[in-house]
């Protein structure tokens, strides 16, 4: 069975000048975790509700990547309880500061096995769906794969 098959075409995308206000908005009505950021009809990161933290880290990403790699130099985890947050960040906060720059991809041809071992590879359970030309088509989860097994075994 092909990924075309059984994905969700029905994504929500947003763009990179999407507001922290909208985002949560977005996030609030529908049940996704993972929301493609599109730019020119192409996929350019993605938001997922964990990144919503990264609003709150003392440094920006790369240098808290950076800090992460250095043993003895352990960030103490922030609690979200105790931060100062503002009405303006609502506004002034970007998908932009927020998105991860790498993301996993399969083309629509490809078969849901072949999907499912980059899942497992990758320890994530979905993955943006694109076609030849790289344009998002749909999002492909790991339910929508035990679905499509459950449905063509006949047990759903």
């Amino acid at each position: 069975m092909l990924v075309k098959n059984v994905m969700r075409k029905d994504v929500i995308t947003v763009e990179r000048a999407t507001t922290l206000r909208e985002l949560m908005n977005i996030f609030h009505k529908y049940t996704f975790h993972t929301i493609p950021v599109i730019e020119d009809e192409k996929i350019i990161g993605i938001v997922e509700l964990e990144h919503l933290c990264r609003v709150f880290q003392p440094h920006p990403l790369h240098i808290h990547e950076l800090l992460k790699t250095v043993p003895f130099l352990q960030e103490e985890e922030r609690d979200i309880f105790e931060l100062d947050i503002t009405a303006e960040m609502a506004e002034l906060c970007l998908v932009d500061d927020i998105m991860e720059r790498k993301f996993l991809t399969v083309k629509e041809n490809a078969t849901v096995q072949e999907a499912q071992r980059l899942m497992k590879l990758h320890q994530t359970q979905r993955l943006l769906v694109v076609n030849k030309k790289n344009n998002l088509m749909g999002m492909i989860n790991l339910f929508d794969i035990i679905l499509s097994l459950f449905k063509e075994k006949g047990i759903y």
